[in-house]
């Protein structure tokens, strides 16, 4: 169980490892996140902290809370 348990937070520990905190700016003020099917589901303000993952498909991959 102990083992089952170290597995699971070396593996969270790792999947932060390759994210890299990043700040909105836009010259508009805001930034639109989209779904995976490249649906508007929410808008980001400039100067907001997000986690970046990398590009996938030409597109930002992110992690954020509001």
């Amino acid at each position: 169980m102990i083992r089952y348990i170290l597995l699971l937070i070396m593996f969270f520990a790792i999947q932060d490892s390759f994210s890299q905190l990043a700040i909105v700016v836009d010259k508009d003020g805001y930034v639109n996140v989209r779904d995976k099917d490249k649906r508007i589901v929410d808008k980001l303000s400039s100067g907001e902290v997000v986690y970046r993952y990398g590009d996938v498909d030409g597109w930002e991959s992110i992690d954020y809370t509001k």
